[in-house]
């Protein structure tokens, strides 16, 4: 189990906000997520609606299953490399 940990630590990274915003005013729980994401992340991984409608200042908002394919395209390309 630890060594799954710390292969999530490799690819993820624990943010913590440094400014508030209210950008989904029909569910404020959600913009912690979003400001978390403006410390720079390059995706934000939710099944909630209120996300996934969202274009959120060039931040990817997507399902898990679209970042699986991403990272497996990315561990695939190092894989030839």
């Amino acid at each position: 189990m630890e060594s799954i940990r710390s292969y999530y630590l490799l690819l993820f990274k624990i943010v913590r906000p440094k400014q508030t915003i209210n950008t989904i005013s029909d569910d404020p729980e959600d913009n912690g997520l979003l400001e978390c994401a403006l410390v720079k992340v390059d995706y934000i991984v939710s099944v909630d609606h209120h996300l996934l409608d969202l274009e959120f200042r060039g931040i990817k908002i997507v399902k898990v299953a679209e970042l699986l394919k991403v990272l497996s395209t990315c561990i695939g390309s190092r894989k030839t490399a």
